[in-house]
C-alpha cells in the first residue's frame, strides 16, 4: 500500500507520484497530485502539466528518479492518506484522471 500526501505548494516534489490507466494504445502511465475539493469533500488524482527546460535543478533530477523507479498505483489499489485507506479510482487521460473512494 502506498502512501500519498496532498502538496504543501506548486513547487512539493515529494507528493507527487504515478498513475497508471490503460488507453487505446494500452496501459500507460502518467504523473499526478492529490487535490481535496471542499465543495463535495472528494479527493481527486490530477494529472501534473508537463513541462520541458533546457536545464534540470537537482532536486527535479531526484524527483524523476523517484517516480520511474516507483510502483504507479492503478484503479482498484488501496493507497493511504492522513492515515485513511483509500480505494483508486482512475478514469484515464484527464486533467482530473480519477479520484479516492473511502474504505
Amino acid at each position: 500500500m502506498q502512501v500519498l500526501n496532498f502538496p504543501t505548494d506548486n513547487f512539493d516534489r515529494q507528493a507527487t507520484f504515478r498513475f497508471a490507466f490503460k488507453g487505446f494504445r494500452g496501459v500507460s502511465t502518467r504523473t499526478g497530485y492529490l487535490f481535496f475539493a471542499d465543495d463535495v469533500n472528494k479527493i481527486y488524482v490530477m494529472q501534473k502539466s508537463a513541462c520541458l527546460k533546457s536545464q534540470y535543478s537537482d532536486a527535479e533530477i531526484a524527483e524523476l528518479d523517484r517516480l520511474n523507479n516507483s510502483t504507479p498505483i492503478a484503479t482498484g489499489d488501496v493507497v493511504e492518506v492522513n492515515g485513511k485507506q483509500y480505494t483508486v479510482k482512475i478514469n484515464g487521460d484527464y486533467s482530473d484522471a480519477g479520484f479516492l473512494i473511502p474504505m
